[in-house]
């Protein structure tokens, strides 16, 4: 039997955390367990942003790379005997010498090469994974390493999820079946490109690369371990009264996931949904919590389930365009400048009457002046010829969507949601074309994101949820019932 674990940055952001995760794995009783762990909490983000000092020439890189080491140095003096810490010394040190080249080949040249950025980025594991292993080591477990690079390969280069599912999958097989090793642990995030060498397959890359792992060995389970107990009805940090929700199938955990449920990856639900491999979200904080399980077994059993979602710091970015210019043709010139930008397209809008397409965006990586001259540099030949407007930006936006299965009929749903919000002096800008069968989303001004989320939360949430109980069984793999929850005695009733 193999179970994969995967260990995000906030479950190993200091040496009380790996303290816990060591228990963890020793009191797993599978035969085999994979260990994939990413970068410490923060570390990646370090990184990137010395990266771009350094590529503008900003000589703050430096005062960045220093507190990264000061961070790994400090987590290996508290968690290791002073008689094992040579050794990991000495190679987290070596290995932040090597960052610190790269960090200066990027100041020098005043560039950052997406080859370069990948081999940067990829430090965030390889320190943290080090130091588990060497830590492992000296409590005596059965443990091999492995850097993810020697096992993934993909197709495309940094923040595309595309690995070559034939190669990769040989790969793992081959590598998990013949070690002897009970415990391997495995670098997240990075894989190998054949078009550019080392690549950083995403910023949620350790949760796709356990992924990748756990459907190639076909793994009885994926627990991904975080610092919350399981997927919430809402954002737990704002919305105090939100619940765990103790099972979801694959549907309904993607669903959760499109509207800012952050402990899960929209591509490992689809991908475990298409190999049927289980998922759990466990809380290493509290351990022995349920958590959220996902799996195909509980398809079909649930009558209704309700969940507020959310995705903060948007902006609509609307162009307009006279009679004859197409809109399929300015949507694809803006959307694949907006993808070099590393900018999501999360919703469009089309005004027939005004002649307008309207975007709702993510962020991004670049300011709103910088877009706006980046897309006219794109059609400077369409604006000399006035077939095109001027550009605009509206910022400080989000989106809060309802999400539920069966709910019934939409449309009266839908007015209550309306009423509801409206009753409490929230203006809705507009309503969203839907990112799956079962949201209904809106975009508001981000400064009524919360108040949203606590009227939809306690109409639809607390007054009626359904969820599935389990009763686990010795072997780990368990049988389960329906059991209804009711948090109140009043019913919904899309009528009232």
């Amino acid at each position: 039997m193999i179970q994969v674990l995967k260990f995000g940055g906030t479950s190993i952001a200091n040496a009380k955390c790996i303290f816990k995760l060591r228990e963890i794995v020793q009191g797993i009783e599978y035969s085999k367990k994979i260990v994939v762990i990413s970068a410490i909490a923060g570390i990646t983000d370090m990184l990137l942003a010395a990266s771009n000092l350094a590529s503008n020439k900003d000589i703050r890189y430096r005062e960045l790379n220093n507190e990264i080491e000061a961070k790994h140095l400090k987590i290996i003096r508290d968690l290791l005997p002073v008689q094992s810490q040579s050794y990991v010394l000495s190679k987290v040190k070596f290995e932040m010498n090597s960052l610190e080249l790269l960090l200066k080949g990027a100041f020098l040249i005043g560039e950052l090469p997406p080859k370069l950025l990948n081999k940067i980025l990829n430090y965030g594991a390889l320190f943290s994974s080090h130091i588990i292993y060497e830590f492992f080591i000296s409590e005596g477990l059965d443990i091999c390493f492995k850097d993810s690079q020697d096992l993934i390969k993909t197709d495309t280069s940094f923040g595309k999820p595309c690995f070559n599912i034939e190669s990769t999958y040989k790969n793992c097989r081959s590598y998990f079946t013949n070690i002897s090793q009970s415990i391997s642990l495995v670098t997240g995030f990075t894989a190998i490109s054949k078009d550019i060498g080392g690549s950083a397959l995403r910023k949620d890359g350790a949760d796709y690369t356990a992924a990748i792992i756990a459907a190639a060995v076909d793994a009885d389970i994926l627990e991904i371990w975080s610092d919350v107990n399981g997927v919430h009805t809402a954002d737990p940090k704002s919305i105090k009264q939100s619940k765990v929700i103790p099972y979801l199938t694959y549907d309904e955990a993607f669903d959760f996931s499109l509207v800012g449920a952050k402990v899960l990856c929209p591509d490992v639900i689809s991908l475990l949904k298409e190999s049927g491999n289980s998922i759990r979200i466990k809380n290493i904080l509290n351990p022995s919590h349920h958590g959220t399980l996902i799996s195909k077994d509980f398809e079909g059993f649930r009558e209704c389930l309700f969940g507020v979602g959310h995705i903060e710091d948007l902006s609509i970015l609307s162009v307009q365009k006279v009679k004859g210019m197409k809109t399929s043709d300015i949507f694809m010139r803006i959307s694949n400048l907006l993808s070099q930008l590393e900018i999501e397209i999360l919703s469009i809008m089309q005004d027939f009457r005004e002649h307008s397409l309207s975007l709702v965006i993510s962020k991004g990586t670049c300011a709103n002046v910088e877009v706006i001259d980046q897309i006219n540099k794109v059609f400077s030949y369409e604006k000399e010829m006035g077939k095109i407007g001027p550009l605009k930006i509206e910022n400080n936006l989000a989106i809060v969507a309802l999400i539920g299965s069966n709910r019934g009929n939409e449309s009266d749903l839908y007015v209550k949601m309306v009423r509801r919000l409206r009753r409490r002096g929230i203006n809705i800008k507009t309503i969203l074309n839907r990112f799956s069968d079962n949201h209904i989303a809106i975009l508001i001004n981000e400064d009524d994101l919360y108040k949203s989320m606590n009227v939809l939360h306690g109409e639809f949430v607390e007054k009626k949820v359904n969820f599935l109980s389990y009763k686990k069984l010795k072997d780990g793999v368990g049988r389960f019932f329906v059991n209804k929850t009711i948090f109140s005695s009043s019913k919904y009733n899309p009528q009232n």
